[in-house]
């Protein structure tokens, strides 16, 4: 027996027990790079604004990957003015789970000044703190706080 499309819309999304990636822990693409020091979940539209707030200072010289895909967890809202009851609301957005120590942003392309410069717009902007990471050769890593 087979649930409906309608009883699906309203079914909320499974927990997931997912273990630690170590690949969202190291730099894998990129030179630079910013981890996260604490866990957090962040929206979809925050991960868009911090892309192009790092693009717009790097004005087209380096890339930026964005390494979380924000497309995890949907959170489900009622409209302002609604009454209690009557089932739950549609979906308004999608955030995603960014554990500790995964590198959210990594940058290539560009010096090591100007990554920072970069980085150093979205410090306030981060919901926990962070920290500016880079390749130092091809098997060790550093990091400035």
């Amino acid at each position: 027996m087979s649930k409906h499309q309608n009883s699906l819309k309203q079914q909320k999304q499974a927990r997931s027990y997912d273990k630690v990636v170590p690949q969202r822990r190291r730099l894998t693409w990129g030179v630079y790079g910013i981890q996260v020091l604490g866990p957090v979940k962040v929206p979809t539209h925050a991960l868009d604004t911090w892309v192009r707030i790092i693009g717009r200072r790097l004005k087209k010289k380096g890339r930026v990957l964005l390494s979380v895909h924000p497309d995890k967890v949907p959170v489900s809202r009622k409209a302002l003015g609604v009454r209690m009851g009557k089932g739950k609301g549609p979906i308004a957005f999608y955030v995603t789970r960014i554990h500790t120590g995964d590198v959210v942003f990594q940058i290539t392309g560009v010096s090591k000044a100007e990554a920072q410069d970069a980085c150093a717009l979205i410090y306030a902007k981060f919901p926990v703190p962070i920290r500016f990471v880079y390749k130092t050769d091809a098997f060790t890593w550093g990091w400035d706080t």
